[in-house]
């Protein structure tokens, strides 16, 4: 539909149905990487599906823009559909039938969505990626402002930054299966908050910056697989629809955050408080994890599995 575009309007609306598909993968290769090892292995599963995430923005974007470059952007898009064809081919060929597990009645699932205890997951989802985007989706105007970094060292910070992001997924899945979900959990927003507060302080030296902000990065995708693995933890019947919640907090979270760095700036007129408003944002997300954690586990109802 991109490709063969006639108006604006037109590929706008391919854009929305291409971003729906995405977001519908997404989903279900978390809850399929999460069903096909054993639990002792599954925060690390779904900790591999977010490095595929963040490799493909990491990498997507530049080599996007280097292709277009050369071949125009009609043709790039050519390209990403065959690329589409190809991932159906080798799931085809390579993703082994899953038996279909019987699923709970609307009901119960739009009642799920109630459960307090994983409210407050999602809410920790949301507020952490609302306190990141303060800061990074305007970061490149930061390093301008703070450092005089020229286009070449901007590029080649998010280049850092974004190795830092795909390891992050294995290591918070790693941490997930080593320490436990919870424990990862807090230890993953709480140290998060730290390096973004402590990142403005720490301009006045490259090597000491470069290494903060590839922490902060690493961290920023840490989160995502202990998230999920506590989900299916506490409530089994119905860990489906909330991990494809928590998806939806996440993606709200770089909404909001990119929201409230555009109000901060439009109204002061500068980015070097993103950072420590982004922190104070990332502490209102461990109080929801930590009131998360501290709540009784409330599952779905069963009987509907018997």
């Amino acid at each position: 539909m991109t490709f063969f575009s006639p108006t604006f309007t037109w590929m706008m609306i391919a854009r929305v149905i291409t971003a729906i598909s995405a977001s519908l993968v997404i989903s279900l290769a978390i809850i399929i990487a999460g069903r096909i090892v054993a639990p002792s292995h599954r925060a690390k599963a779904i900790g591999l599906v977010f490095m595929g995430v963040s490799s493909a923005l990491v990498l997507g974007v530049p080599i996007g823009i280097l292709l277009a470059d050369m071949i125009g952007w009609r043709a790039l898009f050519l390209i990403i559909g065959g690329l589409a064809l190809l991932a159906m081919l080798g799931i085809y060929i390579f993703l082994e039938t899953i038996p279909s597990e019987k699923q709970p009645p609307l009901l119960t699932q739009v009642k799920a969505l109630g459960n307090i205890k994983i409210a407050g997951a999602h809410f920790a989802t949301m507020f952490t990626l609302a306190g990141h985007y303060t800061l990074y989706a305007y970061f490149a105007p930061f390093l301008e402002k703070t450092m005089q970094m020229n286009e070449t060292w901007v590029s080649i910070s998010y280049f850092l930054f974004g190795i830092a992001a795909v390891a992050g997924g294995a290591l918070g899945g790693a941490l997930a299966d080593k320490f436990g979900s919870q424990k990862s959990i807090l230890f993953v927003i709480g140290s998060f908050a730290v390096s973004l507060f402590i990142l403005p302080y720490t301009t006045f030296f490259s090597p000491l910056f470069l290494i903060v902000m590839m922490l902060w990065g690493a961290l920023s995708w840490a989160l995502a697989p202990p998230q999920q693995n506590y989900i299916i933890e506490t409530d089994p019947v119905t860990s489906d629809i909330h991990q494809s919640f928590n998806n939806s907090a996440l993606q709200a979270g770089i909404a909001l955050g990119s929201l409230i760095g555009g109000t901060v700036i439009g109204t002061f007129g500068s980015v070097v408080d993103l950072a420590p408003i982004g922190a104070v944002i990332v502490v209102i997300a461990f109080c929801c994890a930590w009131f998360s954690l501290r709540r009784p586990v409330v599952t779905a109802k069963a009987e509907y599995l018997k």
